[in-house]
């Protein structure tokens, strides 16, 4: 007798459609910061950048962040990390590590006109935070992204910046 067929293997899986959503953030962007007064120091300014581009076979987006050391901002931040969409949760996730341990894991349902808010938890210097970051389109070359962190029972502004490709 023959043997039975075997059965065709699985499809591939594909990136998230998703994920195009996010398009406009890949590339190369230079940013002007402000530290406002607080936990980390006296209100400052500082440069930065934000480079992202699709990796892991295009199922995320890696996205590497880099302030500028000067004078004022004697302890520039670094971090990177991946954005992805969990077809499951049906929702953007992202996962980054900085340059002082600290981690974060967020996630955002997606845009709201030309908002885009990631909200999560991680720790930052040996404590756990809840964190939130919200990217606006300023036009189809700029946008500002904004860091909070809760402080108590109230989020505070860990930064802005201002970028452009």
């Amino acid at each position: 007798p023959a043997a039975p067929a075997a059965a065709p293997p699985p499809p591939a899986p594909k990136p998230a459609a998703e994920l195009d959503q996010l398009k406009y953030f890949e590339g190369s962007w230079r940013c002007d910061g402000k530290q406002p007064a607080g936990p980390f120091g006296p209100e400052h300014p500082y440069k930065s950048s934000f480079k992202m581009k699709r990796d892991v076979d295009n199922f995320w987006i890696a996205l590497e962040y880099e302030q500028k050391k000067s004078k004022l901002h004697p302890t520039p931040i670094k971090a990177k990390g991946f954005v992805g969409f969990d077809s499951v949760g049906k929702k953007f996730v992202t996962i980054g590590v900085d340059n002082t341990g600290g981690w974060i894991s967020e996630s955002s349902t997606g845009w709201e006109g030309d908002k885009l808010v990631f909200a999560g938890e991680g720790s930052m210097m040996g404590q756990k935070v809840t964190f939130r970051e919200t990217y606006t389109k300023k036009g189809d070359k700029a946008f500002n992204w904004m860091g909070e962190m809760k402080m108590g029972k109230d989020f505070i502004s860990v930064g802005s910046d201002d970028c452009k490709k």
